[in-house]
């Protein structure tokens, strides 16, 4: 018993509207920790098919041959192209193109996104760099979040084979 002295401690009414006031933050927080999160995953993937872009635009310029960067085939498990309607969203490879398909020169391979990040790249599922580091049809590719329509990428690879990111893109 401490008559008359100090007392060390906090009280249960104290620790109670503590725990209530962390509770109120911790409840305001999370939506930006998801929106944070989501912003990252975005700019992630538009950075590495940047770089599996600039590998290839590099490479095509030091091999003096083509290189193509292409979308992975979902349905093997060997670094192949898509046949058709291939999306980034597989994941992709860079490769030295001199047969026109994945051969045993294999630059880079990256797996496929997390969802819910989607891809859409137009005109094709593949972008192939010639000698001189140029690409034949320029092409875009959309990184976005469904349903967002702030701190969405666009990759834009022009005929010189100049490659842009723009961040929230009016089109893509």
């Amino acid at each position: 018993m401490n008559i008359g002295g100090t007392h060390r401690g906090f009280t249960l009414v104290e620790l109670m509207i503590v725990i209530a006031i962390a509770s109120v933050l911790l409840v305001l927080a999370i939506p930006s920790f998801k929106t944070a999160r989501d912003n990252a995953a975005r700019r992630e993937v538009a950075t590495s098919l940047y770089s599996a872009f600039q590998r290839a635009h590099s490479e095509a310029l030091v091999r003096n041959a083509p290189v193509s960067v292409c979308a992975q085939d979902a349905a093997v498990t060997t670094p192949s192209c898509a046949t058709s309607a291939g999306n980034f969203a597989n994941g992709w490879v860079v490769y030295l193109d001199s047969a026109g398909a994945v051969g045993a020169n294999i630059y880079q391979v990256h797996g496929p996104v997390r969802t819910p990040i989607q891809v859409s790249n137009t005109p094709a599922s593949s972008l192939t760099f010639n000698s001189n580091g140029r690409v034949s049809n320029s092409a875009n590719v959309l990184v976005n979040l469904p349903g967002s329509t702030t701190q969405n990428r666009c990759l834009r690879v022009q005929r010189s084979g100049r490659v842009a990111i723009e961040l929230d893109p009016v089109t893509c």
